[in-house]
Parts: C-alpha cells; structure tokens; sequence
C-alpha cells in the first residue's frame, strides 16, 4: 500500500482521536459504554459478558489505575493550589481553562476502559473464530499448490487488492475499538471474517516459484 494511503489513515485515526477527546463529553462516552454493554449482555448472554468486563477491569488495573496514570496526568497538567498560591501575580492564569483538562482526563480514562473492554470482547471471539482461522490459510495454501501442479497462474492482481482489503479491514478495526459511541458487539466476528477472507486470497495469490 502506498504511503499516502497510509498517512490518510493515520490522518483519520488521530481525527477520530481528536475529536473523542476534545469534544466529546464524558457522560456522553459512560452513556454510550453503558448501551454497547447491554448489547454485548443480550448478544452474547450474561456469562459471557461478566467475562468481558472482568477481563477488561483486571486489564485497566494493570494499566492505568495501578500505574497512577490518572494522578500523574492531573499532577502534570493541572496546577495545584500550592503551586497557583507559589505563583504570585499569575494566581488566576489559565483557571478558565483548568475544569475543561480535567474534564478532558475524565474522557480519556473512560475511553481506555472502554478500549479495553472491546480488546477483551475481541478476544471472546477469536477462540470460537480461530477454527475458520486455520481454515482460511489452509484453504489459501492450498489453492496455491494446486496453481504449482497446473497451468493457472497466480494473480498479482488479487494478490494485490487481498493486501489492500487487509490494510483497510485492519485500520477500520483500529477506528471502530477508539470509536466514541456504542457499536453492536456482531461487528467483531464480521471484522475477523473479513481479514480471514482477504488473507486465504492473498496466499492462494502469492507468486509461484519454479
């Protein structure tokens, strides 16, 4: 893929980014989490779902609760009174500005739990998908054998277009987990399909060697 193509997701990623953590609310975001985890309770039945989130609260602790990244973020961005009392003449600067970065690391922790919890969702579905998984690169490796036997050739068109389906089927994942509002728990299996589907091509594609 080339690297404008790259650089346009990338673009579309720190937008997306952007835009749920300067302008996005944090009761917005809770409302929100609280709809997609309903729909994970009624798509995917409520053991699973207490899995889900005991999967990904372990994972928050580890990595951002335990860490102290909140009160590191707040200590760093966020003058304490010691420190507007210590700054004589300068008391009142920037205290319009205070409430909306603390507002802002409010969304950002909501945000990171909620990441977390659709990576733990992920992972729910990647044991009952791991089957079509194999079945995908055997299917494609072998569909490549058979072109070695044969006159059919391999086709760096597709080959080429099964590359370029990953990369977007990849980066759309990658914009749906940082997505700032409820999606439905189904489109991770459809997600995993579809890189499945594009990966058995481009193997089945890859040149013949004599």
């Amino acid at each position: 893929m080339k690297k404008d193509s790259l650089w346009f997701w990338a673009m579309l990623l720190l937008l997306e980014l952007g835009f749920a953590l300067t302008l996005v609310s944090p009761d917005f975001i809770r409302e929100q989490s609280v709809k997609e985890a309903i729909a994970v309770y009624e798509t995917m039945g409520s053991e699973a779902a207490r899995e889900v989130e005991s999967r990904a609260t372990a994972w928050y602790t580890a990595v951002m609760v335990e860490p102290e990244i909140e009160k590191t973020l707040r200590d760093y961005f966020i003058p304490s009174e010691q420190a507007r009392r210590n700054s004589r003449g300068l008391e009142n600067l920037g205290s319009p500005l205070w409430p909306y970065v603390d507002d802002r690391i409010t969304c950002l922790m909501d945000l990171s739990y909620w990441v977390f919890r659709r990576l733990s969702l992920l992972v729910s579905w990647l044991v009952p998908c791991s089957g079509a998984l194999v079945a995908s690169v055997l299917c494609g490796r072998y569909r490549r054998l058979i072109k070695q036997t044969n006159f059919n050739k391999a086709s760096g068109t597709r080959l080429m277009y099964s590359y370029k389906a990953m990369v977007i089927t990849l980066m759309l994942f990658v914009m749906t987990f940082i997505a700032p509002f409820a999606i439905s728990p189904v489109i991770v299996p459809f997600i995993i399909v579809g890189l499945m589907m594009a990966l058995g091509l481009s193997i089945s594609n890859i040149a013949k060697r004599i």
